[in-house]
């Protein structure tokens, strides 16, 4: 019993010290075994820790969607500074020269400023995606999925598809995303 109690107290440690724990592994396993110093491969934690752990987890992904969905919308907006700058400055080369000459040199750096926004926003939404992505695979590798349904990211255990634990993606007072 006491090698119970000091072995979850070690995993409480660690897991104030890093913030998150590796697996949920049921101590009483151990507690039968009278033998010090098992070598193990994760801590055992207790169903708190592993709940807080996942949560900790879904709101990685959650902030990585922000994220790439910030950066999509960035780049949506570069592109339309892009091409609305490029469409006057080709219908005033069509039409009499009626452009102020500031007005085009304004054009003309609208233009050149929205392509290198775009250019930017290009590789940080690419960035931003295979975070996510790398994100969502370490779900997939635990043998976990998350559903998106009602407002919420749902944990589920692929092996018995059972919903483990879920974070709200939406106030519902507000209908903007949640706060991280």
């Amino acid at each position: 019993m006491r090698e119970k109690s000091k072995s979850q107290h070690e995993c409480s440690e660690q897991f104030n010290a890093q913030g998150n724990c590796d697996n949920s592994i049921n101590a009483s396993i151990y507690s039968s075994i009278e033998i010090k110093n098992i070598p193990t491969l994760v801590p055992v934690c207790s169903k708190l820790e592993t709940e807080r752990m996942w949560k900790k987890r879904l709101s990685l992904l959650l902030e990585a969607e922000i994220n790439l969905f910030n950066s999509q919308r960035l780049r949506k907006i570069a592109t339309i500074i892009t091409v609305v700058s490029m469409a006057f400055i080709v219908f005033s080369f069509y039409t009499s020269p009626t452009m102020a000459p500031t007005l085009f040199y304004c054009l003309v750096t609208f233009s050149i400023f929205g392509f290198t926004l775009y250019l930017f926003c290009f590789v940080l939404t690419k960035s931003n995606r295979e975070n996510r992505d790398n994100i969502s695979r370490l779900f997939y590798v635990s043998n976990h999925e998350i559903e998106k349904v009602d407002g919420k990211y749902t944990l589920i255990n692929r092996a018995s598809y059972t919903g483990i634990t879920y974070i709200n993606i939406v106030e519902r007072s507000f209908g903007k995303f949640a706060k991280l």
